[in-house]
């Protein structure tokens, strides 16, 4: 029973700050991908996972695309897959970029935290666990790299609403 949920990405651990406004990720967003699931190159896998971005958004005109060279953008989306053990949410959106991941061998599922920053602060914040499947290309690796995406830019501020409480999955 459990290998029917083989391929289903997991996002757990999500964290919004208060200061997270809705639709601040309008507009062109700059995103940086660490890590490689395939052993490809790292633009191929970039570009992979920007592509899937699209259209994961909620309500607003949101254009996805790789980070810049340099200097990391005051707004980003950063993306890591398998990540070093206790990688923090104040370390992935620390500038100019979060630690580098270490290669591991190719596995069924990947390690991913991502984060929606605002500076060297996460406005958003997750962790899970996405299907690697058919590769970069295939639905399971496009599931799972929206399904962050869609956790971390979500309409409303979960914190503001009476209760608190998560944004569901």
């Amino acid at each position: 029973m459990l290998g029917g949920c083989a391929g289903v990405p997991v996002v757990d651990n999500v964290y919004y700050d208060v200061a997270y406004v809705p639709f601040e990720y309008s507009g062109e967003v700059p995103v940086l991908v660490k890590g490689d699931p395939y052993r490809l190159s790292q633009a191929e896998i970039e570009r992979a996972a920007v592509a899937a971005l699209q259209g994961a958004t909620f309500g607003a005109a949101t254009h996805l695309v790789a980070a810049p060279e340099g200097a990391a953008p005051v707004r980003r989306l950063v993306l890591l897959f398998n990540p070093p053990p206790a990688l923090g949410s104040f370390q992935l959106c620390s500038r100019p970029a979060p630690p580098d991941t270490a290669a591991t061998a190719l596995a069924v599922r990947v390690a991913v935290i991502a984060a929606l920053c605002r500076g060297d602060k996460a406005m958003t914040y997750a962790e899970g666990s996405i299907a690697t499947g058919a590769g970069p290309t295939g639905p399971e690796f496009r599931d799972g790299v929206v399904r962050f995406a869609l956790a971390l830019m979500p309409p409303r501020n979960p914190g503001d609403t009476p209760g608190g409480g998560e944004f569901p999955n």
